[in-house]
Parts: structure tokens; C-alpha cells; sequence
């Protein structure tokens, strides 16, 4: 008799899959039922928070859609509810790691799905990266033409120093992986090449996946303001709107998973001269759970359904006996 290798690894995947989403589900339950708790005590209008789950449905739609439009151009092809799936399930991946980093590993995990190679999977990634920071390079002048510069402190500066000086070790300890594993050297000759082939072939794409970009955090910020009018407060859509652009940018920079912390104290400051005592707390809470939470929670039943789909389609055999 001879234990099956494949079971080992099947093991691991499994009980890591079950601790990570378990932790998750249990620490994003915690915190929404906290701000449920909280929520109970001010008066909604629940017909602007349709709106602001408009905004959210919106948000993972362009976001699909920027996924799909970049696949196409690595001739991936999967249909365009299990990109909508695969958006949700980013979410996840993005609220329980620092920097948001999470959401693009769990992309290595929804295309593994789909049996595309590694290097055509770490190529769409960083497509999909450039044009996240082409799109908040985009919204930035704006950011400073509304709100004016930003006041950097010395911790925000002390930060960014430390992320420059982590991407450069970073791509220092790549690049030497790389050069002393002939395997990760044959990977990395073809992500070079599919990059290659990308930019010769892939300019529409590009530009299409920006704009979808651009529209994934417009609507990200449009989810803000109808919160707010559901607690009452007041103001134009254009002036709540622009009110959180430099919030948006701590958010996603934020070392902190998710963005813990930072978007809620964040959110209070930001909102602070437009809603008042519980109803101020109730929209950081509430904004928090509708902008985040929420799908991260819904994307951590989906990476769940999606392995336990796995498990039954592919059964595990624990030994293989010979015959003789």
C-alpha cells in the first residue's frame, strides 16, 4: 500500500481554508453585530441605504468587469458571474490583510480554479495593480483641487518611507530567488513574456480596464453620501462625496487589515461637521459594514461553497492499493 501524496496537501488546503474564512466570518460577525447593536438607537431612512447598496453592487460590477477585460486580453475566458463572485471574494482576502494586498492573492486563488497557468495568473495581477494606481493617480488632482494638499504627519511620513524601503527589500529578495531557482527563473522569463505580449496586444484592454477602474471607486465613494442622508444629515451629493478623498486614500494605504481603524476614526473626522453624536458614530459603523464587511462576508461564504464544491467534484483517495 501507498499513501496518496495528494491527500496530504488536500488536508492542509482544507484546514486552512476552514480556520482563515472561520476567523474571518467569526471577527467580521463580531464587528457588525457591534454596529447593528449601535445602529438600533438612531433613526434610518432606509430607502437612501438601497441606494448606497446600489452603489455597492456597482462597485464589485466594474470591478468584474476590469478582471474580465484583462483576461480577455490573456485569452482567459470564465463567465462573468464567477468574475462577480471573484470580486466578492478579493473583498475578503482585502479586509484581513494590511495594505489590501489580500484581495490580489485570493485572484491567484479564483483563476487557479479555472486551471490558468501561474504566470498568465501573476501577469493579470499586475496588470490589474498598474491600473488600480493609474486610477488613484487619476483622482488624486482632484482630491487636492477640492480639499487642497494634505497634512502628511510625521507617522504618515514615517510610514511611507517604511513601505518604499519594504518594496525595495522586497524586489531585492525577489530578484535573487529568481536567479538561484531555475524554476522560479522559467516562470519568471514567461510573466516577462505574457507582460510583453500584453503591451503589444492588449492597449484596448488596458484602457478600458482604467476607466472600469476609475468607475470602481467612484461608486466605492458614492456609498458614503446616501448613508449619510439616511441618518438625516445634510448637504449636496458633490460635497459628501468629496469630502472622503483623501479618507479613501488612508483606507487603502493603511497598513492596518483592511483598513481597521483608520476608516472608522477616519470616517468620524471626515463627517464630523455634517452629523452629530450617535448619529456620527452610527454612520462610521454603518458606512463601514456597507462599504466592507458586508461583502467580505458574503466572500467568505463564497470561497467556502467554492472549495467544499472542489472537495465533492475532485473525491480524495487516502491509499491505492496494488494488485498482485
Amino acid at each position: 500500500m501507498e499513501r496518496d501524496l495528494g491527500f496530504k496537501k488536500t488536508i492542509i488546503y482544507t484546514l486552512s481554508t476552514i480556520i482563515i474564512s472561520g476567523i474571518s466570518l467569526f471577527v467580521i460577525t463580531k464587528k457588525t453585530s457591534h454596529g447593528l447593536e449601535a445602529i438600533k438607537y438612531v433613526s434610518i431612512k432606509k430607502r437612501y441605504l438601497i441606494f448606497s447598496l446600489i452603489s455597492l453592487f456597482s462597485f464589485h460590477l466594474f470591478d468584474a468587469l476590469r478582471l474580465k477585460e484583462i483576461s480577455k486580453a490573456f485569452n482567459v475566458s470564465y463567465s462573468f458571474y464567477y468574475g462577480f463572485l471573484t470580486s466578492l471574494a478579493n473583498t475578503l482576502g482585502a479586509t484581513i490583510t494590511p495594505f489590501h494586498i489580500g484581495g490580489e492573492l485570493v485572484t491567484f486563488y479564483m483563476l487557479g480554479r479555472k486551471k490558468v497557468n501561474l504566470h498568465k495568473i501573476s501577469s493579470i495581477v499586475t496588470i490589474k495593480a498598474i491600473t488600480g494606481t493609474i486610477s488613484f493617480t487619476i483622482l488624486f488632482p482632484f482630491a487636492v483641487y477640492y480639499l487642497g494638499l494634505p497634512k502628511i504627519s510625521k507617522a504618515g511620513l514615517l510610514t511611507t518611507l517604511a513601505i518604499a524601503v519594504l518594496l525595495m527589500a522586497f524586489t531585492g529578495v525577489l530578484i535573487w530567488v529568481v536567479n538561484r531557482n531555475p524554476k522560479i527563473k522559467e516562470w519568471f522569463k514567461k510573466y516577462i513574456i505574457m507582460l510583453l505580449l500584453f503591451k503589444r496586444r492588449g492597449k484596448i484592454n488596458f484602457f478600458l480596464s482604467i476607466i472600469y477602474s476609475v468607475m470602481i471607486y467612484i461608486s466605492f465613494l458614492s456609498i458614503a453620501p446616501f448613508i449619510v442622508w439616511a441618518l438625516g444629515g445634510e448637504g449636496t451629493f458633490k460635497e459628501l462625496f468629496l469630502k472622503q478623498l483623501f479618507l479613501f486614500y488612508g483606507i487603502f494605504l493603511s497598513p492596518t487589515p483592511g483598513g481597521s481603524g483608520v476608516g472608522e476614526i477616519g470616517a468620524v473626522i471626515v463627517y464630523e461637521n455634517v452629523l452629530k453624536g450617535k448619529e456620527l458614530l452610527a454612520f462610521a459603523i454603518l458606512w463601514r459594514i456597507m462599504s466592507q464587511y458586508l461583502s467580505a462576508f458574503i466572500g467568505s461564504l463564497v470561497i467556502i461553497a467554492l472549495h467544499i464544491i472542489d472537495l465533492k467534484s475532485k473525491p480524495i483517495k487516502v491509499y491505492q492499493g496494488h494488485r498482485h
